[in-house]
């Protein structure tokens, strides 16, 4: 799945309102602004899978032995389609509104540059500026704290690589037999090795991706708090929301920013959809691998 990063666009929105653009002075009846339901977009991302066996459903179908390389990106495609396609209507008013900026003549955009700020305005775009720091804080902390989470099951008691050397340290305690000609280790405690390895590591796999279930869950509820916060800033400024050419030019147009910022917030759900793809593979894989192990 090609995943949306808006990162720089964000930061781009933070800026944008004491920044000089090539925006032009917007009708707020045509403005998509306020209008894309981003909690829809939030439940379209794929959940991660509640246990590795629709993880390799999801990833590989019905054969695990030779599956399709693109099964599992096609499946995630969908919810990439719902969010370009939400953002193209963005995109498409930026260049309606650019045009009418580039259809202004030099003397008109130089007698707005030399008129002083309204001293409201100006407020008013640093309180907007403020509260869409706060937001965008917020959800990168939520996105950095469930990283840190699945970060941490690499380290905790009963983690794969406790059990790989665990592993490592029973095999070599193996006792060497007479096989033919030469000398190997037991095939029957080998084996019987293997399998006990494998129910373990299947254990494991289950319980960390049940771990993951849960936190995904959490996190996109706690991303729906902070598209929340966005509503509540647009319906608290409403009033005061700048969407004028004249203010594009000095630095208090505030409606192009929280466009651009409101964007940024759909790839929430770009974020959630790369956190199912990469808990599945992960899974998937795992469970693939010690299928394998016990056919050998």
């Amino acid at each position: 799945m090609k995943v949306v990063h808006l990162t720089g666009t964000i930061l781009c929105a933070l800026l944008c309102i004491f920044t000089t653009s090539t925006i032009a002075q917007t009708s707020n009846n045509t403005s998509p602004l306020g209008k894309t339901d981003i909690h829809a977009l939030l439940e379209a991302a794929p959940a991660v899978p509640a246990t590795p066996q629709v993880a390799v459903t999801r990833a590989y179908g019905e054969d695990m032995v030779s599956p399709d390389p693109l099964r599992l990106q096609r499946y995630y495609e969908p919810l990439q389609e719902k969010i370009l396609a939400a953002q193209k209507k963005f995109e498409d008013y930026s260049l309606q509104v650019q045009a009418r900026q580039q259809a202004m003549s030099p003397d008109a955009v130089q007698k707005i540059l030399k008129q002083p700020a309204n001293p409201n305005a100006v407020q008013h775009a640093q309180q907007i500026q403020l509260a869409m720091s706060e937001i965008f804080a917020r959800m990168e902390q939520l996105t950095e704290e469930y990283r840190e989470k699945v970060k941490g099951l690499a380290t905790e008691p009963g983690c794969f690589d406790e059990l790989e050397a665990a592993y490592k340290q029973a095999y070599a305690e193996i006792p060497l037999v007479v096989m033919g000609e030469g000398r190997d280790k037991d095939p029957k405690a080998v084996r019987e090795l293997i399998l006990k390895d494998v129910e373990l590591k299947r254990k494991r796999n289950a319980a960390e991706l049940e771990k993951k279930a849960a936190w995904f869950t959490d996190l996109k509820a706690k991303y729906k708090l902070v598209v929340n916060d966005f509503k509540d800033l647009l319906a608290k400024h409403k009033g005061n929301i700048n969407s004028s050419v004249e203010g594009m030019l000095n630095g208090t147009n505030t409606e192009m920013g929280l466009i651009q910022f409101e964007m940024s917030l759909m790839d929430l759900a770009a974020r959630l959809g790369k956190i199912s793809e990469e808990a599945t593979e992960i899974a998937a894989r795992i469970d693939r691998e010690q299928f394998f192990r016990t056919r050998l």
